[in-house]
Parts: structure tokens; sequence; C-alpha cells
């Protein structure tokens, strides 16, 4: 709980309480499917989840480990991985903290 002091001009200060929501914190973050395959050319998915359910702050990034292999966009915490050509690369969530990590393995092969 947050207090102020409201100053007008006129009378004595008053105390006011502002309700500020307490900030939950992430504990985890994961991701379905662990690994993939998905060939050149074609996409799948990887749905990021955060946990506790009631965190402050759900939202992710992603990041691919070599762009060259495959690469990623991320809408609504589920993650588009286009095959761009033949490899193993991963594909990492990450919490917007940066604390916390889930990290998918995808196996790009030729189309």
């Amino acid at each position: 709980m947050t207090r102020s002091v409201k100053i007008t001009g006129v009378g004595r200060p008053s105390l006011a309480e502002e309700d500020t929501p307490d900030v939950v914190s992430v504990s985890g973050v994961t991701v379905a499917p662990a690994s993939v395959t998905v060939a050149a050319g074609a996409t799948t998915t990887l749905t990021f989840t955060v946990k506790p359910d009631n965190a402050s702050d759900k939202t992710l990034q992603v990041a691919t480990a070599d762009p060259l292999i495959a690469t990623v966009t991320l809408k609504d915490n589920v993650a588009t991985v286009k095959g761009v050509k033949a490899g193993s690369v991963n594909i990492v969530g990450i919490s917007s903290d940066g604390s916390l990590v889930a990290v998918a393995a995808v196996i790009v092969t030729a189309s």
C-alpha cells in the first residue's frame, strides 16, 4: 500500500491511500513442445507458458540462436517458427525481466 499526503490550498493536509496492486513475480517459464521438427519453408508453433497464472507481467520475448536455420515470431505467447534451411537450432523464450528462460530444440529438415 502506498500512502501520500494530499496538499491543498486550504485546510489541513490529508492522508490519501492509494490501492496499488501487489506485484506478483514470474516464477517460471515453460515451452511445449520442448523439441520439434519442421521442414525448411514450413512453420510450426511453440506455446510458452509463464507461471504463476497471476504474474503481474506475463510478457515474453523470443529469439532464435541462428536465424539462418529458423526464424521466430511471437503473438500471445505462441511462437511461430519457420524453417529456413536444414540444421538444428534453439528457440529461447525469455521473461520480460530477463531472469527466466525456456528453450525448445528445433530440427529443420530439407524440404
